[in-house]
């Protein structure tokens, strides 16, 4: 099992107002980094429904609504081919992916 729900109740403010605990463990890295992805990957998804609402009412078309919200989803691969290929990036480490 993990200990981090258990941690998370401990490090809460609500926890102990005279109290704060901090934590830090190597296992727990793994852990903590998918559910940052998870509710990054919940906050996207949501974004991108919402985008894609408001270009097909603005539009008043679902196909330029769908093409335009290809045209961004095909920029992000773009960008990555362009930061490794010709820049010369070779390195993207996960924290990298978490700022996208």
């Amino acid at each position: 099992d993990s200990f981090l729900p258990q941690l998370k109740e401990i490090s809460s403010a609500d926890y102990s107002p005279n109290i704060q605990t901090y934590y830090f463990m190597g296992t727990l890295i793994f852990d903590i980094i998918i559910d940052i992805l998870v509710s990054d990957a919940f906050k996207a998804i949501l974004s991108f429904i919402l985008v894609f609402i408001y270009l097909r009412l603005m539009i008043g078309s679902w196909l330029l609504a769908s093409v335009g919200m290809l045209e961004i989803f095909l920029s992000l691969p773009l960008a990555w081919f362009f930061f490794s290929n010709v820049l010369g990036v070779q390195y993207f480490s996960t924290l990298n992916v978490l700022c996208l």
